[in-house]
């Protein structure tokens, strides 16, 4: 299993790669290989609608908002809560990619809706 951890800002080795190495230190802790890319300096485009990535996905949390405070990487290594976080983050999407793997393997993947159904809610 392999997580890719996605690096949006345009410093590559600012406070978000720092949030985002504490999530992939823990995932690597229980046996979970990361590889972290940095598209933030790149012409990245947007959605294109095609409803694939976020359909039925599973979505891990923490305990809180998963973000950390800082102006720079070493006030964000001083931010105890938001480094908790970006901890409580990893040891949750471990254990739910593990999960995840052993119920697929034992019973399948869950049936999927054949068809989306969307909401306008402009009347």
């Amino acid at each position: 299993m392999k997580v890719l951890l996605i690096n949006g800002s345009p410093h590559a080795r600012g406070c978000t790669a720092t949030a985002l190495g504490v999530v992939a230190d823990v995932l690597e802790q229980n046996g979970i290989e990361t590889e972290m890319i940095h598209v933030g300096l790149k012409d990245v485009r947007g959605c294109i609608g095609c409803d694939f990535l976020h359909g039925e996905m599973p979505i891990a949390s923490s305990r809180y908002w998963n973000m950390v405070h800082g102006n720079t990487t070493e006030e964000v290594l001083r931010d105890e809560e938001g480094l908790q976080t970006m901890r409580v983050l990893g040891r949750n999407m471990a254990f739910l990619i593990r999960a995840i793997a052993r119920e697929r393997d034992a019973a399948g993947l869950p049936e999927t809706e054949p068809t989306r159904i969307t909401t306008n809610f402009i009347r």
